[in-house]
């Protein structure tokens, strides 16, 4: 559908009577975005999840220039919140400055024993700094795939203070459909089209997103908003106190066409069920784990997890590591570099919980993919307690070793002349088309089979 002759050769600075189609489906994206969140208007401008979270807070911050009589520069992030949320109140300017009586800038919230906002420690900082708080930052679920189910008791606390509520809505896959955040409270949320709806998700990008919001944000909203007429015809209108515009034009609009037509194959009952089967793919994939392999945050075995959750090694595995060079930090970086060999993208390592390893199959896996999967967990253990040094220099089956990344971080090579010829190709140490075709076994013997061979190249 994105890629329509009607959608990609139009041009965005058409007149509007030329562009009825397009505009019509910004107008109904908007309108759908607004009936799953249950707030009043939508943006469709953003073009990342994290370019949305900072439309909240640059939203946040006009709202405060209208309305509060002090200085609102402290944002409320919990330990448990989404990793981008402290670099978005950075980068939107929330100030560090150092003053005697009280803090100023990112304000750490943090978890409870059940992995959850320590709610005793929100009253503390609202109690001491509640005038100066622009607003809170919550991911919900958080990452560790915990339901923050006392969001609305939080929510009316951070508005009795005057600050504002943003919501992360990168999990939102886990609760579309099931949430009305309007009535939880939620002042702004991002949803990102290249995860929840249907977009091409990292390196298949360009990302897209939107912003939704409630009535006291909605003069301030970015880009334009699509309006329709009683003769049906559409037209743009900026809001009264817009911040201005946070991409060119209309964002990455053929992202808005893809989610519009993944929206109406899903229909009103579809939403819903399509978040139900993110949580049930990752509560089954977590039962097939869970005599093996205890959870985080500790104590919290028995909270539901939603679409993801948090594993990390037994205690007697770092211990047996430990004993052959291999410290706990590395184990976990190492465990995720050998699920590559087995043909996964390696999870989320080491956030939020140093020693933990997110996974998060989403609602697009079958069964079958989902045995096979922790068919691959499972032997990854396997093999480093057969043999350590496997899990340390991992992987193993890759085009090329593992990466140096804190020296290529901190020696960035941005250019390279030609006449050095050509990076030569790294020759494949498997067909990684085969990595899907191969048994788990199989490919945990070939695993081992390359690592003898570098013994013997070695010596």
């Amino acid at each position: 559908a994105a890629g329509l002759p009607g959608f990609t050769d139009l041009h965005p600075q058409v007149p509007e009577s030329h562009a009825q189609g397009a505009l019509e489906v910004i107008y109904e994206t908007q309108n759908w975005f607004k009936a799953i969140t249950g707030l009043a208007g939508v943006t469709t401008q953003p073009v990342a999840g994290a370019q949305g979270e900072l439309v909240g807070l640059k939203l946040f911050q006009a709202y405060h220039r209208d309305v509060s009589d002090t200085e609102r520069d402290i944002v409320v992030i919990p330990k448990s919140a989404h990793g981008t949320n402290f670099a978005t109140a950075i980068v939107a300017g929330s100030p560090d400055k150092k003053y005697k009586d009280r803090p100023s800038g990112i304000v750490l919230l943090n978890a409870d024993a059940t992995g959850r906002i320590d709610m005793v420690q929100l009253g503390e900082i609202l109690e001491q700094w509640g005038e100066h708080v622009a607003g809170i930052m919550v991911t919900n679920p958080n990452t560790g795939g915990v339901l923050e189910d006392n969001f609305r008791e939080m929510a009316e606390q951070v508005h009795a203070a005057g600050g504002l509520v943003y919501m992360d809505g990168a999990n939102m896959n886990a609760v579309a459909g099931w949430l009305n955040l309007g009535a939880l409270g939620v002042d702004a949320v991002h949803n990102n089209t290249h995860k929840t709806w249907s977009i091409p998700h990292g390196g298949g990008g360009p990302g897209d997103a939107f912003v939704g919001v409630s009535e006291r944000l909605l003069p301030y909203l970015p880009g334009h908003q699509i309006l329709k007429s009683e003769e049906g015809v559409y037209r743009a209108e900026k809001a009264e106190k817009s911040i201005g515009s946070v991409h060119r034009h209309w964002g990455n609009f053929a992202h808005k066409v893809r989610a519009f037509a993944y929206l109406l194959r899903l229909g009103r009952e579809g939403v819903p069920a399509m978040s139900a089967t993110a949580v049930l793919a990752a509560r089954y994939l977590r039962s097939k784990l869970a005599d093996t392999f205890p959870m985080l945050p500790e104590g919290a075995d028995a909270v539901p997890r939603m679409h993801e959750f948090i594993i990390t090694l037994p205690e007697e595995d770092f211990i047996a590591l430990e004993g052959a060079g291999i410290a706990r930090g590395p184990a976990i970086v190492g465990f995720g570099k050998l699920l590559l060999d087995f043909g996964y993208h390696a999870p989320t390592v080491a956030f939020p919980e140093v020693l933990g390893l997110m996974f998060e199959p989403t609602e697009s896996y079958t069964l079958s993919e989902l045995d096979r999967l922790s068919e691959a967990i499972l032997a990854v253990r396997e093999l480093y307690l057969e043999d350590p040094r496997l899990l340390a220099e991992s992987p193993w089956l890759m085009p090329i070793k593992r990466v140096d990344e804190v020296a290529a971080n901190r020696n960035v090579v941005v250019s390279r002349s030609l006449s050095e010829g050509l990076p030569t190709v790294p020759a494949l140490q498997e067909n990684t088309e085969r990595l899907w075709e191969a048994s788990i076994p199989e490919l945990k013997s070939r695993i081992a089979e390359v690592a003898r061979s570098a013994d013997l190249l070695a010596q």
